[in-house]
């Protein structure tokens, strides 16, 4: 299926034998071949010639429309006369390195033009693709090796095999997109280079994995293909009786259709139109954009064209609303902030600063790409992050500032003291429960340390801890300083006091933090114990 520049849809008719034609008001001709299956290298009008079960459509930057069938690939010039390109009517696969007039072709199925003004063709019998120079009109075979069968993604095409190619697309940077419709895929091809899997797991016929990576997502027999202004590429879902569409992100849903179909092709519930949410379609073989960017779909078991119009969005301006939490707004900021009008389709760039350690929360319900990723080894959403905001309607960007608050942790070297489990990412209290071990006059060294959760450790001399034995400072351990730990693997400073318990009793002891840089409370711990006599 074709829509032309001039908006008038040409329709490939496989069993009629013919190339039929709607205009823009609906009126239908036939546009090339007779009605009876046969092979006619020119005519003087292409509605005198005859086709064999015809196929691929294709048009050039002149308006000439290239026609794929049984054998043959031909030409429809502006005036309506017939010639042929490529092949002779038989259904061989000869002629690469040589001109195409030489070559024979077996059923090209699909066909497609590159900018650059090459043809492109999916041999559907042959399991080929084949490109035609625009320049020189040399044929040479860009993927697959003649036999159908299963292969492999790598780093070259040319060597790769093809599984009955049905649906071909050429993307504006060059690259071949390819439904596979005996291996379940849709694949990239680069000329001249590698192969691999955008779409469906080989082998797999069914239909599942909406709302994930079309990677990871099975098809059922794919066949046709179209890519619209926005990027979105859509898949004839064959025998899944659906129509797929995979997102720029990679995103595949389904646009239109059930399974239901697959129950009973012929049942008119297969082919209800409406609303795309509740209409169905019976094998969507072959696609068509029109300028306006409405799809049409051609359904081969119901010998039907359908079409689907989107809503259409009128562009004009757009508000984009930006700004920090009142909560935590003196934690960081949000530039430029407030309400903002912008062209349809607009591009904001926002950007956010954060005091250190802070965590940053972005929502939004706009669409945007972060461009700027914080410095390594600085803390989650510490220093400025920006964003290329795409405003395509009244959206807004919300940032929320959480300060990381330090943890502190004591316990003792002594085992029969020690109640606390230490912890690397968040601070867990120590029972308070008091622990009875015999200690007069034994020196006990306690331990505190400071984890900094955000990953980046504290300074030992502007952070400090004194260690206390109920409320009261221990003589020499009166702002310890923070030391790096050896390892450093969880970014946490200790600091250490040894003191001599004499008097027998209960007696708490705990650890204060004080110094930081940005004032954060820290979370003191504490041990209980009870020092006893001997």
């Amino acid at each position: 299926m074709l829509v032309r520049r001039d908006g008038s849809v040409l329709i490939a008719e496989q069993n009629g034998h013919r190339v039929r034609k709607i205009d823009a008001a609906g009126i239908i001709t036939t546009f090339a071949g007779t009605g009876a299956a046969g092979f006619t290298a020119s005519a003087a009008l292409a509605t005198a010639a005859n086709l064999n079960q015809p196929g691929g459509l294709a048009e050039d930057a002149a308006g000439n429309v290239y026609i794929g069938s049984l054998g043959a690939i031909q030409k429809v010039s502006a005036r309506g006369a017939l010639s042929t390109v490529a092949g002779n009517g038989t259904q061989t696969n000869t002629g690469d390195g040589g001109l195409a007039s030489g070559a024979t072709v077996r059923w090209p199925i699909s066909l497609a033009f590159d900018t650059a003004g090459n043809l492109f063709l999916a041999d559907y019998i042959a399991s080929t693709i084949r490109k035609i120079d625009g320049t020189t009109n040399i044929i040479s075979n860009i993927a697959g090796t003649g036999a159908s069968s299963n292969s492999v993604d790598g780093p070259s095409a040319a060597t790769a095999t093809l599984n009955i190619p049905l649906g071909l697309l050429i993307q504006s940077d060059g690259s071949l997109l390819v439904a596979e419709r005996s291996s379940q895929r849709v694949r990239k091809i680069i000329p001249g280079g590698a192969i691999s899997t955008i779409a469906g797991l080989l082998g797999v016929g069914t239909s599942t994995g909406d709302d994930g990576l079309a990677t990871a997502a099975t098809l059922n027999t794919p066949s046709g293909l179209a890519k619209d202004s926005s990027g979105n590429i859509y898949v004839g879902d064959g025998n899944g009786n659906r129509v797929r569409k995979i997102a720029p992100n990679g995103i595949i849903t389904t646009l239109l259709g059930t399974t239901a179909g697959a129950v009973n092709s012929t049942s008119p519930a297969t082919n209800v139109d409406g609303a795309i949410a509740t209409a169905t379609v019976n094998e969507p073989l072959a696609f068509a954009l029109d300028a306006a960017g409405n799809l049409y779909i051609a359904s081969y078991n119901r010998h039907k064209v359908r079409k689907i119009t989107f809503a259409i969005i009128t562009p004009g301006p757009s508000v984009f609303k930006s700004f920090a939490n009142t909560i935590t707004a003196a934690n960081g900021t949000i530039s430029p902030e407030g309400d903002q009008t912008v062209p349809y389709g607009g591009v904001v760039k926002v950007s956010v600063t954060t005091k250190p350690r802070h965590l940053l929360r972005v929502a939004s319900n706009c669409e945007y790409i972060k461009t700027n990723q914080p410095v390594a080894f600085v803390p989650i959403g510490t220093g400025l992050d920006t964003y290329d905001v795409t405003v395509n309607g009244p959206c807004q960007m919300e940032a929320t500032f959480t300060p990381l608050i330090p943890k502190v942790n004591v316990n003792s070297e002594a085992a029969a003291l020690f109640t606390g489990v230490e912890r690397t990412q968040i601070y867990v209290a120590p029972t308070t429960t008091a622990q009875t071990s015999s200690v007069v006059s034994k020196p006990v060294t306690f331990k505190a340390w400071v984890t900094d959760i955000a990953g980046v450790p504290y300074a030992s001399t502007t952070n400090v801890i004194t260690f206390k034995v109920n409320g009261v400072a221990i003589a020499g351990c009166v702002d310890v300083p923070l030391t790096l730990r050896a390892s450093n693997v969880t970014h946490i400073r200790e600091a250490n006091c040894t003191t001599v318990f004499s008097p027998a009793g209960n007696v708490t002891i705990t650890s204060e933090f004080a110094g930081d840089t940005y004032n954060f409370p820290a979370t003191s711990s504490v041990l209980n114990h009870s020092v006893v006599a001997q």
